[in-house]
């Protein structure tokens, strides 16, 4: 059910909405002549990318000419735009891989936001329920002289400040346990704590990146650095360096 999921994200007009807002495509020449022409002179009005009903027209257009068809037997999909415009075609499905990735960076990082947040939240409440346990032991230990002892002859008061500590130690212990997850994901290195809320994206990209890293270690032995073969390899492991640390940054 995931990949379907991804696929129909894609085509979405949220999806397209967010194609046109990165590329801008509200001034482009080719897809929106007049906004084009309103923003070399200057002019503004209500067609542009801000507008939320001319943003949604631009993203319905948009849309006509995406295709997304998944490739047999793996776990990769190709992105399809048809276009007179050859250029057009190129930047736009461009713009939709770059976009489903910001997005998923975006969704991943909010997941993260949200699980703090919702830590912190559960600590404060267990607080203030050992205030609360804490108040009503108080009680009961200065009103014990009025002890009730019921039909076998145990204490009535005796049994409740049992269950009361026993309420107590477990609220004491869940919290201690609450509190040192938040500090461990406070105090965690960045890696480690995207590598967590990436969903494996994280430890995929750094598996590639040490295997292009051997690669060039060993072509290394055979040929010299200028190469142009390993120049490209260079390159790409530059690349992806940088890619690695951008989504560490932005998953952090």
């Amino acid at each position: 059910e995931f990949y379907p999921t991804q696929y129909e994200l894609l085509k979405s007009r949220g999806m397209a909405e967010r194609v046109v807002q990165d590329l801008r495509l509200h001034e482009d020449p080719f897809f929106n002549p007049a906004g084009a022409r309103r923003a070399a002179s200057g002019e503004t009005d209500s067609t542009t990318a801000n507008d939320t009903r001319a943003l949604a027209g631009m993203a319905g257009r948009l849309r006509g000419g995406l295709s997304v068809n998944a490739v047999r037997k793996t776990q990769l999909v190709r992105l399809t735009y048809r276009s007179l415009n050859p250029e057009f075609a190129t930047k736009v499905v461009n713009g939709y891989a770059d976009a489903y990735i910001s997005w998923g960076i975006d969704e991943r990082s909010g997941e993260a936001e949200r699980g703090s947040a919702y830590l912190a939240s559960e600590i404060e409440t267990l607080k203030q329920e050992i205030q609360d346990k804490e108040a009503q032991l108080q009680a009961l230990t200065l009103n014990s002289d009025a002890i009730i002892v019921d039909a076998e002859g145990g204490s009535m008061v005796t049994s409740q400040l049992e269950s009361l500590n026993s309420s107590y130690s477990d609220a004491v212990r869940i919290r201690v346990e609450k509190e040192a997850r938040y500090k461990e994901l406070l105090q965690a290195p960045k890696e480690n704590v995207a590598d967590s809320q990436s969903d494996g994206l994280v430890r995929q990209l750094r598996g590639e990146q040490l295997t292009l890293e051997r690669e060039y270690e060993t072509q290394l032995k055979t040929y010299k650095p200028e190469w142009p073969a390993m120049v490209e390899l260079k390159t790409n492991i530059d690349k992806g360096r940088q890619h690695l640390d951008s989504v560490i940054d932005e998953m952090a």
